[in-house]
């Protein structure tokens, strides 16, 4: 061992054959702080982001930031990246700061992932809705469309009343059936007490994440009695539908809300709603009605029609039932356009189906034997 003059400010002991690089720092000279941004959080479109880089030291200042997405800033002060991003895509950074203690300058590259807008995908879902049985085998997470969201917590706010008797009209959101409730963390708590009316409820549910939000349709369904006095049965261009799995629409409006026969912007095919009654082969069918209630739904209750009504027939031209359809519209005054632009809507009806001997034997509601509640959900159009 010798002392060297290293020219780095001073003599060091150190092994004769040992030769000093001097643009590196003595042990008496401070270390460059380093700067880590490889474990920023994801971003998504439209979520409020802040995230900061970590560092080997806190005495940072003048922070600046290279290639962040348009919605995004870095504050000088502590390097906290904020703001709202407005694109997705995978961002290369360039993030510096200046170090007090090593008075130096240091950077570093990274990535910035930013996803999507929320979405959460129903399509796999029957109906395009989310029930009790889905959520006891998984979470909510797990119906978010891959590579949407920022990958945080969600949480969900139930928009439906309880019951068919306490929706304004114009809501739009559904009807909730009681003993049932939707938490905070996306949990399904309750049994649903759908009385004796068959068919789905479907309700309205507010996904949220980081101050994003989704409409998402949940739902309960109450199957057919065994002891059911009418068959019910729906068709659609020619093809039978499941009529206990809600209505879906594809729909795009400007200035009113329409559905069924003539509707304009509407590209699902009109319904034909069929109900049976054994009891008609032996010529007991002369009264056939339906009564119609409309609840939480986004038309106006006057404005639903039935039309077509006829009698139903088989190959003998037998009266077996009765065939309706379906027309429904609404405008500004019934539902406000801006309350379901650019979301999903629901509009939940109350169909009451009577066949008797005698005409008097259906004259109101309370004369119906098979009680069916029948949900409508509409999806913007893309």
């Amino acid at each position: 061992m010798s002392a060297l003059d290293t020219g780095c400010g001073g003599q060091r002991w150190v092994p004769e054959c040992y030769a000093q690089d001097c643009s590196l720092p003595g042990d008496d000279d401070a270390r460059v702080p380093e700067i880590f941004c490889d474990a920023l959080a994801t971003a998504a479109v439209a979520a409020s982001y802040a995230d900061r880089p970590i560092s080997s030291t806190d005495e940072w200042s003048k922070w600046e930031a290279e290639g962040l997405p348009a919605g995004l800033d870095i504050d000088p002060r502590d390097g906290t990246i904020r703001g709202t991003p407005e694109r997705p895509g995978h961002y290369e950074l360039q993030i510096s700061a200046q170090a007090e203690s090593a008075k130096v300058r240091s950077s570093t590259d990274c990535t910035l992932r930013v996803q999507d807008r929320l979405a959460v995908d129903t399509e796999q879902l029957p109906g395009h809705c989310v029930s009790a049985m889905d959520l006891a085998n998984a979470t909510m997470s797990s119906f978010l469309r891959p590579g949407t969201g920022d990958n945080s917590a969600i949480g969900c706010t139930d928009l439906a009343v309880i019951g068919p008797n306490d929706c304004p009209l114009g809501d739009g959101n559904g009807v909730r059936p009681p003993g049932v409730e939707v938490q905070w963390d996306c949990t399904l708590h309750g049994t649903p007490e759908l009385d004796t009316r068959i068919g789905t409820h479907v309700w309205m549910v507010k996904v949220t994440q980081s101050g994003n939000e989704v409409f998402v349709p949940f739902c309960a369904t109450r199957p057919a009695a065994a002891d059911q006095k009418h068959q019910l049965s729906i068709r659609a261009d020619d093809q039978d539908l499941d009529p206990y799995l809600p209505y879906l629409l594809d729909i795009d409006f400007e200035d009113a809300l329409k559905f069924g026969t003539g509707a304009q912007d509407q590209t699902a095919p009109d319904p034909e709603f069929q109900f049976e009654d054994p009891d008609c082969a032996s010529g007991e069918c002369d009264a056939r009605e339906v009564f119609l209630a409309a609840s939480c739904s986004a038309f106006a209750p006057d404005e639903w029609s039935l039309d077509p009504f006829t009698a139903l027939k088989d190959a003998g031209s037998r009266i077996t039932g009765g065939s309706h359809g379906l027309q429904g519209k609404g405008n500004q005054t019934a539902a406000p356009i801006d309350k379901f632009t650019g979301r999903p809507w629901v509009s939940s009806l109350h169909l009451s189906y009577c066949t008797g001997a005698a005409q008097d034997d259906c004259t109101t509601p309370e004369d119906a034997q098979t009680l069916f509640t029948w949900s409508l959900i509409a999806y913007p159009h893309d």
